[in-house]
């Protein structure tokens, strides 16, 4: 009896079992139980056959001329379809697994396009002031705060050997290139966002982003409890910038510190007790900023790629959902996660010398 593999599968059967080719665990959010359960019918494949089951040609037909049939599939069937969702949900996976510090600081918009966008903030006097009897209520001032942002393409391409694909090993490639470009899309993100918050632009007045005269900078402040509480006290008195009688009142809730400081931050604010200071072995009662704030270590921070770095520079912002100091878009006309293929099957030329190969 022959036995040969069985091509009328669900696409979606398909792709787990290539993801798990290529190294990964397909998620269990993304694929039904019938679907992971068909994928273990199929087992393990190679390139060849993945193409084969793809297309639904006959077993091992790729074999005889794999170069001409994967470029056939490529541009005629759904062969390009299944590698570019299988393709997304490794990206996706190994995405989420990058480090992505920057996702804490920043706020993440949309755009529609790569056109420059306007960001508007209301800075206002909503404060509710006595209604006179017969009277009528007094207008609110209202000043506005303009803002621009634009989304750049990004990008690299890559290509899999005629070898891999010829040996049947191009799918656990696959997944390693796809492993690394996850790895580098992440790190291109971060790199942008970091150099922004360590050197944004200077202010519409003229002046530095952090500065004195903005309450947003203090020199000569080392991370300790009393700075810590200060600074905090600090942010929390801020006046708007048009009002100047009107308390910002939003509380800090991110300190962002290099890696240098993580471990001290997470004492300064994890730690139930700490020494009061009157004696080298008695503590406090309680520790006041326990709680009050969430620590983020971004190696950025210290790394002299990265102008204005610094080991012992730490940060206060209040949760960027309620009020953003950066703004991280992206086009909402692709959709989030994807890579976007093209595809072109090239057969290498090879140079030959009367009857030497070279």
């Amino acid at each position: 009896a022959v036995h040969t593999p069985e091509t009328n599968v669900d696409a979606k059967a398909l792709e787990v079992a290539a993801i798990r080719a290529a190294g990964f665990q397909p998620s269990e959010k993304r694929y039904s139980d019938q679907q992971l359960t068909a994928a273990d019918r199929i087992g393990n494949v190679d390139f060849l056959e993945f193409c084969e089951r793809a297309t639904g040609a006959p077993a091992f037909s790729f074999r005889k001329d794999g170069w001409g049939k994967i470029k056939a599939a490529i541009s005629t069937q759904n062969l390009g379809s299944v590698l570019t969702n299988t393709a997304n949900a490794i990206l996706l996976q190994a995405f989420d697994n990058t480090d992505q510090t920057w996702r804490s600081v920043f706020k993440i918009s949309t755009v529609n396009d790569f056109k420059t966008a306007e960001r508007w903030r209301i800075d206002s006097n909503f404060q509710f002031k006595e209604v006179p009897e017969g009277g009528e209520m007094e207008h609110a001032d209202v000043a506005d705060q303009k803002f621009e942002i634009k989304a750049k393409m990004w990008g690299r391409q890559f290509a899999l050997s005629e070898q891999a694909i010829v040996n049947g090993d191009a799918l656990g490639v696959f997944g390693d290139i796809l492993r690394q470009i996850a790895f580098g899309s992440n790190e291109a993100i971060s790199k942008e966002c970091w150099s922004l918050f360590m050197n944004p632009a200077t202010c519409g007045d003229g002046v530095a982003f952090y500065h004195a005269s903005h309450a947003s900078l203090k020199t000569s402040c080392a991370l300790t409890l009393d700075n810590l509480s200060a600074a905090r006290a600090a942010f929390l008195t801020r006046t708007k910038s048009k009002v100047q009688t009107a308390a910002l009142g939003i509380p800090p809730q991110l300190l962002v510190v290099p890696t240098s400081l993580e471990d001290k931050a997470l004492m300064l604010t994890k730690a139930t007790t700490l020494n009061n200071g009157s004696s080298a072995d008695t503590p406090a009662d309680y520790n006041p900023n326990a709680g009050r704030f969430r620590v983020v270590g971004a190696p950025s921070l210290e790394l002299a790629s990265f102008a204005n770095y610094s080991a012992s520079t730490w940060y206060l912002l209040a949760d960027p959902n309620r009020l953003a100091a950066f703004e991280s878009a992206d086009d909402s006309s692709r959709p989030n996660a994807d890579w976007h293929a093209r595809y072109r099957v090239r057969r290498p030329y090879r140079f030959r010398r009367r009857a030497r190969r070279l």
